[in-house]
């Protein structure tokens, strides 16, 4: 009803031609907003049980578990080599044997901790975690290891995060603080396999951003993060791409419980509940 009275009260008293285009612009926009999040739910429901081609993958050959799609013209095209030069990815980094450790040890510092539906910038869905300082886990070896090769790229930070999804959990695409962490971001996968994405910043930015969806008109990176591997993201892989666990690039809804891999799904694979050890770089003055 408000509304409805400014727009008669405009009326009575016609505005000068500047601030008539800018209702206009806002109202367009509006409209194109309330398009975009339809056609992103249409997406969704159609993708719903929708059959999709099996991919299968060697977990042990890092060469089989990284895609990207480049389209023609894009944007990011001179920037592809860049960015995938500074993706690593070590599969079978630790041993079956030491993952057992690393879960236990994990277990006795996490487990007493809530589940979170969401994160306060609702970046993370379904989870649970902790920081714990380095010199609590001196008798985890594996875990003193893993943050000795997180040495060996930059100064880490003095806390490692351990962080457990539900099944359903998954964190949306965001670039880190980087007034909390620099350099790099090592992580060390635990339990079952995710799909990690990264997403060119650009790709977020502009009006049309958020119809934006994998395989259209920009580039992206799908990484299959199996059990015992590490990831390491640094340069502009950093903070030039943002990146997720589970959740396709500027989707709204995630689509299912399958794991999304080269236009398919992980042969006999879904999402279930995943522990993992992440490392950054000490924030800058820490």
């Amino acid at each position: 009803m408000r509304r409805t009275q400014r727009v008669l009260c405009f009326a009575a008293h016609p505005p000068a031609a500047g601030v008539a285009d800018v209702g206009r612009a806002m109202l367009q926009r509006k409209r194109g907003r309330a398009a975009q999040a339809a056609a992103r739910r249409d997406t969704a429901e159609a993708a719903r049980g929708k059959v999709l081609p099996a991919v299968r993958v060697d977990f042990g050959a890092a060469a089989q578990l990284i895609h990207c799609e480049w389209p023609p013209g894009s944007p990011a095209d001179a920037a592809a080599d860049d960015a995938l030069t500074n993706v690593q990815l070590l599969p079978n980094y630790v041993t079956p044997d030491e993952e057992g450790e690393i879960l236990r040890t994990i277990e006795a510092h996490l487990g007493g901790e809530p589940w979170e539906t969401a994160h306060a910038d609702q970046l993370i869905r379904g989870y649970r975690e902790k920081y714990v300082h380095r010199d609590l886990l001196t008798a985890c070896i594996p875990l003193r290891r893993f943050y000795d090769f997180a040495a060996g790229i930059s100064q880490p930070s003095e806390d490692l995060h351990f962080l457990e999804y539900t099944p359903e959990g998954y964190v949306r695409p965001h670039l880190d603080n980087p007034d909390n962490s620099s350099t790099f971001v090592a992580g060390l996968s635990l339990e079952s396999p995710r799909v990690m994405y990264l997403t060119p910043k650009f790709a977020t930015e502009g009006p049309d951003a958020q119809s934006m969806l994998p395989g259209r008109d920009y580039p992206f990176v799908s990484i299959v993060l199996p059990p015992r591997s590490v990831y390491v993201l640094t340069g502009a892989c950093r903070y030039s791409w943002l990146h997720s666990i589970d959740y396709l690039p500027n989707d709204s809804v995630h689509l299912d419980d399958r794991l999304h891999f080269k236009g398919g799904v992980l042969e006999g694979e879904h999402r279930r509940s995943r522990k993992c050890v992440i490392l950054r770089g000490a924030a800058s003055g820490s």
